[in-house]
């Protein structure tokens, strides 16, 4: 057996049954291209790549080979593989050009065929099947604005670009998990395509003082994950995040937040069509105290507020809601009966209930509730409830009244 057939489907099996077929140009980003491979293989996709002579100078084809299982293609011949491939009856379910040099991408926009990349590129155009390119190379090049013009002439004509963002003068070859996303994102229908989409994720920090805050254990995990899984599925994602968020991906526009005050704030200026709201926000505030409270008090005591209801706000801007509801240590019954009466409360399209005791590290239980009080219950990783959650939102907001 193959190496390669030893991390098949490990990460995931959404690409399982596809056939990926990578290109590699002559860019420095080709010497990546090992951990590009072996990711999409372990998200269960066959890798099936093509090289051009300037990749070859760069990486070798056998450690291509090695990485991929399966012999490079290096020139057309007799097998005619551009047909085979990306023929009206071709066997590839995508082609994937990373790292993409400036000189391929132009020359594709004009229709150029003359190595085996550009070839197989005119046959998946001809036959309409999807094409995702990664620009890697130099700022300037990417600035240039022929450059610039061959990609939005390419873009009009159906294909994706994944463009990453410039660090140290250079579009770098992005990582492998980014990649594969934006493979996902190309074969999908995209269900959600021309809706715009925010999440609401992380935690709010309530001043004490200057220097001290109530806040909570919120991870933003949960948040990332459907931030990822509604982008693959079409949407114009973006982000609102607290302030002790971890980054989301480069792709995800996001604006971060502090407490409930200046959220509430940012919701009157919202205008996507669907909001997610993971977020753990604060239910109560303290009075700000000016300064700093003196560490040499034994006691202090603080008078709690209670502060505006997020969700309530968002309901008033008309759009479609998903809440979340966190207990801890109550029973499925009670924690379903107190969703379905904070769901009622706001008027929320769909609610997701869960028990904070029951989930640890990246596994959560969630119970999701729809408007007509249906539930279903999802047990797993927080990367699958995206997946399950965003599948259920696509539905209800196709029947929502």
């Amino acid at each position: 057996m193959h190496p390669s057939k030893a991390i098949h489907g490990i990460a995931s099996g959404r690409l399982k049954g596809r056939l990926v077929v990578l290109g590699i140009t002559g860019s420095i980003g080709a010497v990546e291209s090992v951990r590009t491979i072996r990711e999409l293989i372990r998200h269960g996709a066959d890798v099936q790549c093509i090289m051009s002579k300037d990749a070859e100078e760069l990486v070798h084809p056998e450690a291509i080979r090695f990485a991929s299982g399966r012999d490079v293609i290096r020139k057309i011949g007799g097998g005619v593989e551009h047909v085979s491939l990306f023929g009206k009856q071709g066997c590839a379910d995508i082609l994937v050009i990373c790292p993409a040099s400036a000189n391929t991408i132009s020359k594709i926009a004009h229709g150029i065929a003359d190595t085996p990349i550009t070839l197989c590129a005119a046959a998946a155009l001809g036959s309409r099947k999807p094409i995702l390119i990664v620009p890697v190379m130099n700022e300037s090049l990417a600035s240039n604005p022929f450059v610039s013009e061959n990609i939005s002439r390419l873009s009009k004509a159906g294909v994706e670009f994944f463009i990453p963002e410039a660090e140290e003068g250079k579009l770098k070859i992005p990582s492998p998990e980014d990649i594969v996303i934006h493979v996902l994102r190309a074969l999908s229908s995209k269900p959600l395509a021309r809706r715009r989409v925010l999440i609401i994720s992380g935690s709010t920090e309530e001043r004490i003082d200057d220097v001290r805050v109530i806040t909570n254990i919120s991870t933003g995990q949960t948040g990332i994950e459907l931030a990822k899984e509604a982008y693959i599925q079409g949407g114009d994602v973006s982000m609102w995040i607290g302030r002790t968020h971890p980054p989301p991906p480069s792709y995800i526009p996001a604006r971060r937040f502090s407490d409930v005050k200046s959220l509430m704030e940012m919701i009157k200026k919202v205008n996507a069509q669907i909001v997610i709201v993971p977020a753990a926000i604060s239910d109560y505030t303290p009075p700000r105290t000016e300064g700093k409270i003196s560490s040499d008090q034994k006691k202090i005591t603080l008078t709690l507020e209670q502060t505006p209801k997020v969700l309530r706000g968002l309901k008033k801007r008309g759009v479609f809601v998903v809440g979340f509801k966190a207990e801890s240590r109550v029973s499925p019954e009670v924690l379903i009966e107190r969703a379905i009466q904070r769901m009622k409360e706001y008027d929320l399209d769909l609610m997701v209930a869960n028990d904070l005791s029951v989930i640890s590290g990246l596994e959560t239980t969630a119970h999701i509730i729809s408007r007509d009080g249906s539930v279903a219950v999802f047990k797993g990783k927080k990367s699958e409830l995206a997946i399950f959650l965003i599948r259920k939102i696509v539905e209800e907001f196709k029947v929502r009244p």
